[in-house]
């Protein structure tokens, strides 16, 4: 399914990236900071940066025949 109109409702027995990255993280003993514009002010060991596109495969992108 694409798109960005989703929660993770629609998606049972999934993890969320962020949600499985904290999982991790917090059963490691560590500490997770989350900025989604990617400002921050602490000092971090570890940068993970997830990004995407807006979908287009469908139709934007489609040839013209």
């Amino acid at each position: 399914m694409q798109g960005n109109n989703h929660s993770n409702d629609e998606f049972p027995n999934a993890t969320s990236i962020l949600d499985g990255i904290e999982e991790i993280v917090n059963n490691a003993g560590g500490k997770m900071f989350f900025s989604e514009s990617g400002d921050f002010s602490n000092e971090v060991d570890i940068v993970v940066a997830v990004y995407g596109e807006d979908p287009y495969a469908e139709f934007q992108g489609d040839e013209k025949i």
